[in-house]
């Protein structure tokens, strides 16, 4: 029987069939390393200064797999310098399915404007940005949109110079503790870290 001919291929009204996006990303996932605790991938990163040193743009793509949740998703991340301040653009694409136990429950960008003063785990010298709110639709797997994004708009006064600027994704994890019919029980069990310059 031709691949063409199953249902999972001829069912149009089919209201979970995959979108490209959700199929490109669990492709290129396909390049993580699933026996690590945690797997990055830099997809693309574009960023251009003035003479000053003061950065113009800053592009990021990054692919991420965490091995607690079992789940990849994928984070876009665009700055641009304007005349109010810096506006930073980020969109999220993520991917689950049942019976995960584990799961991203918020999602956080770290902005700061000095790299040697910032360790990793820490939010000195950063400022901590919500991308995903915990116990909220965009941070369950309750809801089937999977694509989030936020504008952020930087104080005027906060600038991101080369050498300095510095970018971290901090992410919190839930464990599904107890399950009835009301719905689930979780608890917080983990938190991770990572840079993006």
């Amino acid at each position: 029987m031709s691949k063409n001919n199953q249902p999972c291929y001829t069912n149009g009204l089919n209201e979970f069939v995959v979108e490209n996006e959700i199929r490109e990303l669990l492709i290129d996932a396909k390049s993580l390393d699933p026996n690590k605790d945690l797997d990055m991938k830099i997809l693309s990163r574009e960023e251009d200064y003035n003479p000053n040193n003061e950065m113009i743009t800053f592009k990021g793509k990054y692919l991420v797999f965490d091995k607690s949740t079992n789940s990849p998703f994928k984070l876009t991340l665009d700055i641009k310098n304007s005349e109010k301040g810096y506006i930073v653009n980020v969109k999220t694409l993520r991917y689950y399915f049942w019976p995960f136990v584990d799961f991203l429950s918020k999602l956080e960008l770290g902005i700061c404007s000095n790299k040697l003063e910032t360790r990793l785990k820490s939010e000195n010298g950063c400022t901590l940005h919500t991308l995903l709110p915990e116990n909220s639709l965009a941070s369950t797997f309750y809801s089937y949109n999977k694509k989030w994004s936020k504008t952020i708009e930087l104080p005027k006064s906060f600038r991101l110079t080369k050498g300095s600027a510095f970018f971290k994704l901090v992410w919190l994890k839930d464990r599904i503790s107890t399950m009835d019919r009301d719905g689930y029980y979780s608890q917080a069990f983990g938190i991770n870290v990572i840079p993006l310059n």
